[in-house]
């Protein structure tokens, strides 16, 4: 481990510490050209500033490739300096991967590199392209956090096994349609078995076994009649070879397409990668890929750069079916180490949910998923649903266009009843909080994504951590970060609140649409949860272009009369052509709250900011061209924020927003 523990180079600048600490407390902040001043507040003691102590833990450290593995490093302290690390630290990390390219959805498609990331929960797949006689791959990871003042690093490594050596022989099948493939021609490895099968269940049933590799045919069309389930654990892959289309499976029946099921036990160490699957647009039980209703728990299952069609649920791992099942066996099967990634889904009149899982480590990285819109598809829901996580990562997606009154990212969590988790199937609509053991969905990064509603969407919420109606689900600790928003003339909101420890930085929400109801953040009235506490928004960017007369527009608004702790420092709210438009709205009077060096406004509804862009579209749109005090740079006051959008290191003094000049 290298210690850095003393000033680093990322140290920014003219920052006062002392001032950086007070604003960690909600103690009060000077006028900075801030709009408003900050109400509720107490003095805080400063603590001694002290070291950062990593914790950075693999999920795994070796396996065949592609392998995919989840990193924690949210044990890591830094006592003295705060006593939140999960949010107040930038975590920075390099997967030693430079060849892994970059990200094709997102908020910044192309440019957004899989070698690196940031966040106290990661995850990466690792992909090497081998050399003749290289039967192995170690990487080094190495992960960096920084607190504004200390610096710490630490590395860990990873070794990747070359699947023509863990599968070599007859450990691959390779499979065609309509003729037996020869092995080593086309793609097809030397040495495979070679089988002539169009049934995809037989295929599954007969060679998807421990320690095997199926490989079907590109360009091959392969049909499924009835049910097929994965029983055995891995190291397995199912895949594709050869050059030209995906294989495309379709499905004839209305009953799950593959799943993973082996009873009272949990399937582990599985690939499927490359293929193309088509539910035929079957109503009833029409799901695609995962592991639906029944007890088998699934670990270490790696879905890549598959395509889903016509499916009622495309990804699902843990609904409300398989968790009411394990009931039955104490709970003894989770989901843990679920990875979906770069995989696309098309919609169709029964699509429904594009994914819905519960899971511990479980990432989600570089998907395009769209349900289609109302217009297009009024039967469709949430575009991804979360019934649990503990410990995940949801980045660099497209996600478009739930159905009507539905959302793009729809965070929930375990029942309560009566106050405490609740042990059992509670009411039919939730699983047990036994799942996890304290009954909160927590530990979430949400960040560089792209989400956006079609203009017939029906009052579309973007990014929504909430319970369901009725219910108690209690949720924490989650992270918002550089995800850009993209509003519709339906879209009305781009994140609801009704979580604690909830840190929103950096994000981007545009609107060149007629939409008569803008709000960034929503704080909802609780269901039947406590109220909420500790929410910080820091150096968001929140634009309309549009004309008119709307009270409708507001960065913030409060309408839990109990929440407290809810800061909000550094916005930059413009709608230059609108009039009535609001920094926020607390009508109810929850306290404290702290809002101060955000757009006053009298900026938000008359005053054009000096982007690059005077019209600002895109994300790049909004970098300042201004210097000095000009609106709207050097307005900012140190926030625990260390870099911006675009992960460059923040200036000071730093500018309102989530783009620095």
């Amino acid at each position: 481990m290298t210690n850095n523990n003393a000033v680093g180079s990322r140290v920014l600048q003219g920052f006062s510490f002392a001032v950086l600490l007070a604003v960690f407390g909600l103690a009060g902040c000077g006028s900075g050209g801030g709009s408003t001043t900050t109400t509720n507040t107490s003095p805080t003691t400063l603590p001694t500033p002290g070291g950062i102590v990593l914790s950075l833990v693999p999920a795994r450290s070796s396996g065949v490739a592609p392998l995919a593995v989840f990193f924690d490093a949210s044990g890591t302290t830094d006592t003295g300096v705060t006593t939140r690390p999960f949010h107040d630290l930038e975590y920075t990390w390099s997967f030693g991967d430079p060849n892994s390219g970059t990200w094709a959805y997102g908020a910044q498609p192309g440019v957004s590199s899989k070698n690196s990331a940031t966040g106290p929960v990661a995850a990466h797949v690792f992909e090497p392209v081998f050399n003749v006689g290289e039967t192995s791959r170690t990487y080094t990871v190495t992960m960096q956090a920084f607190d504004g003042t200390n610096m710490n690093t630490t590395t860990t490594t990873i070794t990747v096994t070359n699947p023509d050596v863990v599968f070599a022989g007859d450990n691959t099948i390779c499979v065609a349609q309509l003729t037996t493939p020869v092995a080593g021609v086309g793609g097809c490895p030397v040495g495979a078995l070679t089988v002539m099968q169009a049934d995809f269940p037989a295929i599954i049933s007969t060679y998807a076994t421990t320690g095997k590799r199926v490989l079907l045919k590109r360009g091959d069309t392969f049909i499924s009649s009835a049910p097929v389930q994965i029983a055995q654990n891995g190291p397995m892959t199912i895949g594709a070879y050869g050059s030209g289309a995906k294989p495309y499976i379709y499905k004839n029946n209305q009953v799950q397409l593959l799943g993973f099921n082996n009873g009272n036990a949990t399937i582990s160490d599985i690939r499927v990668m490359d293929l193309s699957f088509d539910g035929a647009n079957n109503t009833g039980a029409n799901n695609g890929i995962g592991q639906f209703n029944n007890q088998s728990g699934a670990a270490n299952i790696l879905l890549l750069r598959n395509y889903f069609t016509g499916f009622q649920v495309s990804i699902g791992f843990g609904g409300e079916g398989v968790n009411a099942a394990n009931n039955q066996y104490g709970w003894t099967n989770k989901n843990v180490n679920i990875f979906i990634i770069e995989n696309e889904t098309g919609y169709t009149s029964n699509t429904d949910y594009g994914s819905y899982i519960a899971s511990i480590n479980v990432a989600m990285m570089g998907n395009k998923i769209d349900n289609g819109g109302y217009a297009n598809n009024p039967n469709g829901s949430h575009v991804t649903r979360w019934t649990y996580i503990n410990k995940g990562v949801i980045a660099h997606n497209d996600l478009f266009s739930a159905g009507a009154d539905r959302h793009c990212i729809y965070v929930v969590g375990p029942t309560w009843t009566g106050g405490v988790p609740d042990p059992t199937f509670a009411n039919g609509t939730q699983y047990s909080s036994a799942f996890n053991g304290d009954g909160i969905t927590k530990n979430i990064v949400i960040a560089d994504n792209y989400l956006k509603n079609v203009s017939t969407d029906h009052t579309g919420w973007q990014i929504i951590l909430t319970p369901t109606a009725g219910h108690d689900m209690r949720i924490q600790d989650a992270i918002l970060e550089r995800n850009l928003h993209e509003f519709s003339d339906q879209t009305q909101v781009a994140q609801v609140i009704r979580a604690n420890y909830v840190t929103s930085r950096n994000n981007i929400a545009i609107s060149n649409a007629a939409n008569s109801w803008m709000t960034f953040v929503l704080i909802p009235t609780p269901e039947l949860e406590p109220s909420h506490q500790y929410i910080w928004l820091y150096n968001n960017t929140m634009y309309r272009s549009t004309a008119g007369a709307d009270s409708g527009f507001k960065f913030i608004l409060i309408q839990d009369s109990a929440a407290s702790n809810i800061s909000m420092i550094n916005n930059l709210i413009s709608a230059p052509n609108s009039t009535n438009s609001l920094e926020y709205k607390n009508d109810v009077g929850a306290s404290p709250f702290t809002h101060t060096n955000n757009s006053s406004n009298a900026q938000i509804n008359s005053t054009s900011p000096t982007f690059t862009n005077t019209s600002p579209v895109v994300a790049s749109d909004f970098k300042p061209t201004c210097t000095g005090s000009t609106y709207p740079c050097a307005k900012g006051i140190p926030v625990p924020v260390w870099s911006d959008f675009f992960r460059s290191t923040e200036p000071s003094p730093r500018d309102l927003g989530a783009v620095s000049h």
